[in-house]
């Protein structure tokens, strides 16, 4: 394996790609270098990394090793925050004598005549988690609150500091909702209908009750789509605001406003392309470019609802749906959307806003078997190594057993591969876990098995010469990319796919960024690792 250098492993752990940053750092020779300040940091960071996600017999002693090597780094080449990372981690693997001198030490130093090389956000951040070590969470506020009105927007830094600050809270047995009022904004999911006649008394009513939401719930991020009535009214909102909007359509922007904003009238269209200008991001998620399509509508929309809890989590905030139905619980996709939604157990608001235009788009709420289908697909290979054709005998075995709830249609198969159709992430997440589990009792073979995982909308089409069902995905990610995603020993998924699993709280999974794929028409596609065992 290359060597790396310690600015590229530590990024790593950042993107939460803990095991190959762990790899790349013993095939460094960083674990020998016990006088050397900076390899000694990464070491700590990286073995508090793997703490938190091993096992509790394991998790105390890992604590301690990661406190001893930001110790000792501290020995070597003084700084605050090597001390107050020994600090926090002494008190995490119950050594609360140790992490309280420490961190007398700590506001020592802060105080102290030689000065400090840090930002003041920094400072005042290093003070709080000084403060709450001591069980002093009146100072600990004040100093929090400190280094945020240094560093106003700042969330990616105040995200890390909660975090921390909300580990030593749990370890200690105390609450943490004096955390909350500093915490960086909400993600909100919106969704509506769009029966709104723009300017009229309905949109304004509407507007008041979004404005007072922002306000409210401190929304500073939204995820949806730009449909004329309920979803433009509430992105203009957000951007009003100063927040952040990022904008999922079904299909090509033009196609889009062809089919759910031109219909409405100009004023609507040139409110989309205001907002369309002003967004953060825009991201169409397939290539259909026929008239309104139920499957690539439902797509759009859980990958926003995604996107908006991985943002939360991200932020150290939280997330929450906006649903604006009409008087009889409609249209039908705001009203399927907010159902998984609540399903899910997640926050929601409701507003009951009448129509008072003309309908949008109706889509057919009926399955269309034959046409097209929203599915997740789970690709397995046996990768080369090995005798390969007795490991693939053994492996059909294991997928065959497996298999009960897949119909025949569902599975397909090549030379040293399968393919596996799902309805959703969920139900292909939990068959790759009990995969893995079985893998389990054959060590040589585990390591040769790759799977790799998509979520789409697919064009079904049977083929006339054998009558068998094949799928094209309209988002431009063939079979042979995902083939390309697969990586011996593990389970990568695409944003997509990780973004709509990410709605669902019950599937227990941890995601490590893995790199990127360049998708068609030159699209990066980031590719995640999935591990089993760790809840969003």
């Amino acid at each position: 394996m290359t060597s790396r250098p310690l600015p590229y492993i530590i990024a790593l752990a950042r993107a939460c790609s803990l095991s190959r940053a762990w790899a790349l750092f013993e095939a460094g020779g960083y674990l020998d270098r016990r006088d050397d300040p900076a390899a000694l940091s990464v070491k700590g960071r990286l073995l508090k990394d793997r703490a938190l996600r091993a096992d509790p017999a394991e998790r105390g002693v890992l604590l301690e090793q990661a406190a001893q090597a930001y110790l000792a780094a501290d020995r070597y080449q003084p700084e605050p925050y090597r001390l107050i990372n020994a600090a926090s981690l002494y008190g995490l693997a119950g050594h609360g004598e140790e992490s309280r001198v420490l961190a007398r030490e700590v506001l020592v130093r802060l105080d102290g005549p030689d000065p400090i090389a840090e930002t003041p956000y920094y400072v005042e951040a290093t003070r709080a988690e000084a403060m709450l070590l001591l069980g002093d969470v009146p100072a600990a506020a004040m100093a929090l609150r400190r280094a945020v009105e240094a560093s106003p927007g700042n969330w990616s830094d105040l995200a890390g500091t909660l975090k921390q600050l909300g580990l030593i809270c749990a370890a200690a047995g105390q609450d943490t909702s004096w955390l909350d009022p500093l915490r960086p904004p909400a993600s909100l999911h919106f969704v509506g209908h769009m029966g709104f006649v723009a300017g009229a008394a309905g949109e304004q009513a509407l507007a008041r009750r979004v404005d007072r939401l922002i306000e409210d719930e401190n929304i500073g991020f939204a995820f949806g789509a730009l449909a004329a009535g309920a979803d433009i009214i509430v992105a203009e909102r957000i951007v009003a605001a100063g927040g952040v909007l990022h904008v999922f359509l079904p299909t090509a922007v033009e196609n889009f406003a062809r089919d759910s904003v031109d219909p409405a009238g100009p004023q609507w269209r040139a409110r989309f392309d205001v907002l369309i200008a002003r967004a953060h991001t825009v991201r169409s998620l397939t290539r259909h470019n026929g008239g309104h399509d139920s499957d690539a509508t439902c797509l759009a929309n859980e990958v926003a609802m995604g996107c908006a809890v991985l943002n939360a989590r991200q932020m150290e905030s939280h997330a929450l749906q906006l649903a604006v139905l009409d008087e009889g619980g409609g249209g039908p996709h705001s009203a399927r959307l907010a159902e998984h939604w609540r399903s899910a157990r997640r926050r929601q608001i409701v507003e009951i806003c009448p129509r008072d235009g003309a309908d949008g788009p109706r889509d057919d709420m009926t399955p269309q078997p034959g046409q097209r289908r929203c599915s997740a697909c789970l690709h397995i290979s046996v990768e080369p190594g090995g005798d390969r054709f007795e490991q693939t005998r053994v492996l059909g075995s294991l997928i065959a057993a497996l298999a009960g709830e897949l119909k025949a249609g569902d599975i397909s198969v090549s030379p040293y591969a399968w393919r596996l159709r799902f309805r959703h992430p969920q139900q292909a997440t939990r068959w790759a876990f009990a995969l893995r589990r079985s893998l389990e009792d054959y060590p040589g073979l585990s390591g040769q098995v790759g799977m790799a995982c998509h979520y789409g909308v697919k064009a079904v089409m049977i083929d006339p010469a054998s009558q068998c069902e094949v799928d094209y995905d309209l988002g431009g990610i063939d079979e042979d990319a995902v083939a390309q995603w697969l990586v011996p020993g593990s389970l990568t998924v695409s944003t997509d796919y990780l973004a709509a699993l990410s709605v669902d709280p019950s599937v227990a999974f941890h995601a490590e960024r893995m790199g990127e794929h360049e998708g068609d028409a030159s699209q990066s596609i980031q590719l995640f690792a999935l591990e089993s065992g760790f809840s969003v």
